[in-house]
């Protein structure tokens, strides 16, 4: 791919977003639910107490 002088190159996620349309994965309903949030504080959590107990 040649870029013209100027331009900032556009990768094909990039030019997705701009034309309104969102990722994949985005528009799985599992996403607009607190599960994933959840799922990373549980994760934190449970990072934080084994990082405790080693320390």
């Amino acid at each position: 791919m040649v870029a013209e002088p100027g331009s900032v190159p556009r990768f094909e996620s990039q030019v997705r977003i701009s034309h309104g349309q969102s990722h994949r994965w985005m528009a799985l309903p599992f996403f607009e639910t607190a599960v994933p949030l959840l799922v990373v504080m549980g994760f934190a959590a449970g990072l934080t107490l084994v990082i405790e107990r080693a320390f």
